[in-house]
């Protein structure tokens, strides 16, 4: 087992560029959970507001009784 360790490059990942560029993303990320949190908390109630905004639109102002049936109740078949 130990030879076949031997032959096996290291990974890019675990380079020292590979660590430059991982701290360098999580620094990045770090700024801009920082910078945008509120909209990331403002963007998250929209969300939520949209998705409840639209079911009550579909309750309240569709009718809501008959969803596959389209016909009028005349006996029409047109």
């Amino acid at each position: 087992m130990d030879h076949e360790r031997e032959n096996c490059q290291p990974s890019w990942v675990r380079s020292a560029f590979g660590l430059v560029l991982f701290a360098l993303a999580m620094f990045v990320v770090f700024l801009l959970l920082a910078e945008h949190r509120a909209h990331l908390i403002l963007g998250t109630w929209l969300i939520w507001l949209l998705a409840l905004g639209c079911i009550a639109a579909h309750v309240f102002l569709g009718r809501h009784g008959g969803h596959g049936d389209r016909r009028s109740s005349t006996g029409d078949k047109s």
